[in-house]
C-alpha cells in the first residue's frame, strides 16, 4: 500500500510549476499524487509529460463532474490508495520534508493522530501578461520558470499559524521536534494538514452541502473525525510556503472566477455547521429522563 495520497483539487489555471517543483524535492518518496483538476482537458498531456520528467507518481488526474471543493475532494479520495491523504491547494510548494513529517506524526502515534501545520502566504513572482487565452496558462501563470531556491526572495505577505499560543498547548513526546495538541477545529483542509484514508471513509467523504457556500467544510470534517476518535497534532516546524491566491485572483481571476461564484452566502454554511452540531450532540446524550432538570430539583439549582 502506498504510504501518502497528495490530494490536490484545483479550480486556477497554472500552479503545475510550483506544486510539481515541490514534490520533487521531497525527502519522502513512498507517495501518489491524485490531481483533480477543472482543466484537466487543456493540460491533461502537459501535466503528464512533466510528471515523468521531474519523476512524480501521478496516479490520477480526472476533471470533477461538477463544481465544488467537498465534490472534488470525494472525487479524489476515491481513487487515494495512500495510508493517510495529504490535502494540498493550487500554487502552494511544500518544503523537502512536508511529506517525510507528516508521515513521520502518523508513525510515530502508531496512527492515532496526523498532524496540522502552517502556510506562509508569498508575493507572487512575476505574472504573465492578462488576456491571453487559457492554454497560455496551463501550467504556469510566471513569466520566469518556477524555482522554489528563491521561495525566500518573495515576501511574506501574511502568516498562517493556526493561532499559535504556545498555553495551553502541550508539547507531545515524539521523534520530531516541535509537535504540540491541537484539535479538529484547526484541519484547515488544503492548507498543510493530514488524514487517514480510512477515516475520511468511515466518515463518508466531505459533505458536498458546504459547495452551496465558502467556509466550514474543513471544521466540520475535523470535528467528524474528532468525533470519530482520531486526534490531531500541530506540526510548528513544517511550513508550506503560498504564492498568494489574492495576488493570482487580482491580476488573472477572470478566467477561473466561475469557480469561486457561489449560489448562496458563506452564513448558510455556518448555519448549517450549527444545526450539524446540534443535532450531534443530541445523539451524543443518554435517552431517558433529562438528569439536569433532575439535578436542578435535588439540589436546588
Amino acid at each position: 500500500m502506498t504510504r501518502v495520497t497528495v490530494l490536490v483539487p484545483i479550480a486556477r489555471l497554472g500552479g503545475i510549476d510550483v506544486l510539481f517543483d515541490g514534490l520533487a524535492r521531497q525527502t519522502f518518496k513512498d507517495y501518489e499524487l491524485v490531481l483533480v483538476d477543472a482543466w484537466a482537458d487543456l493540460r491533461r498531456d502537459a501535466v503528464r509529460g512533466e510528471a515523468d520528467r521531474r519523476r512524480i507518481s501521478l496516479a490520477a488526474h480526472v476533471k470533477p463532474e461538477r463544481r465544488g471543493l467537498a465534490h472534488a475532494l470525494n472525487v479524489g479520495v476515491r481513487h487515494a490508495q495512500g495510508e493517510i491523504v495529504c490535502p494540498l491547494n493550487d500554487h502552494h510548494w511544500p518544503p523537502p520534508t512536508w511529506l517525510e513529517r507528516h508521515w513521520g506524526a502518523y508513525e510515530s502515534s502508531q496512527g492515532r493522530f496526523t498532524a496540522n501545520g502552517f502556510a506562509y502566504h508569498r508575493r507572487p513572482p512575476p505574472l504573465k501578461p492578462s488576456g491571453q487565452p487559457p492554454e497560455a496558462y496551463a501550467t504556469s501563470l510566471f513569466r520566469e520558470p518556477f524555482d522554489g531556491d528563491r521561495i525566500s526572495d518573495y515576501p511574506i505577505l501574511y502568516e498562517e499559524t493556526l493561532a499559535w499560543t504556545t498555553t495551553p498547548r502541550i508539547p507531545v513526546r515524539s521523534k520530531l521536534h516541535g509537535l504540540y495538541t491541537s484539535w479538529g477545529r484547526e484541519f484547515y483542509n488544503t492548507l498543510n494538514n493530514a488524514i487517514p484514508i480510512e477515516v475520511l471513509l468511515r466518515l463518508n467523504g466531505y459533505d458536498e452541502t458546504y459547495d452551496q457556500s465558502r467556509a466550514y467544510l474543513d471544521v466540520d470534517m475535523g470535528l467528524r473525525a474528532e468525533a470519530l476518535g482520531h486526534r490531531f497534532l500541530l506540526d510548528t516546524e513544517n511550513i508550506v510556503h503560498v504564492l498568494a491566491h489574492e495576488e493570482l485572483d487580482a491580476a488573472l481571476g477572470a478566467l477561473w472566477k466561475p469557480y469561486f461564484t457561489f449560489p448562496r452566502p458563506h452564513e448558510e454554511n455556518m448555519a448549517y455547521l450549527n444545526r450539524r452540531l446540534g443535532e450531534a450532540e443530541a445523539v451524543l446524550r443518554a435517552p431517558g429522563l433529562d438528569l439536569r432538570e433532575l439535578r436542578r430539583g435535588t439540589i436546588g439549582r
